[in-house]
């Protein structure tokens, strides 16, 4: 799966991570590589649906919550997008992703 990503073949590292997701639905690395790979095939619901996954397993998860906020944004829903934000920076106050993509949030 990762050198299917390195090689930009993202529908077969989906393939391989969900074969991996499907081995140990517990591993977050494959879940979190697999809704990198739904992003860059522009399937930003499967993306969303890999990263709240994620925070079922995981609820502390903050670079979870600002990616998934990034494919909130590009799906235009910034209120949910807010909400991931506010919750990583609650986690991790000083998270500069999260800190540095919400004021861009906002104007929007």
């Amino acid at each position: 799966a990762g050198i299917a990503m390195q090689e930009q073949r993202f529908a077969d590292a989906v393939v391989a991570l969900t074969r991996a997701s499907d081995m140990d639905p517990n591993h977050l690395g494959a879940l979190f590589m697999r809704a990198e790979a739904h992003l860059r095939l522009d399937q930003r619901d499967k993306a969303i649906a890999d990263y709240t996954e994620i925070l079922r397993i995981d609820p502390k998860a903050h670079h979870a919550l600002v990616a998934r906020a990034k494919a909130r944004a590009a799906a235009r829903d910034y209120a949910a997008t807010l909400e991931d934000l506010d919750a990583a920076l609650r986690i991790a106050p000083k998270d500069e992703e999260a800190l540095l993509f919400r004021p861009a949030t906002l104007v929007r």
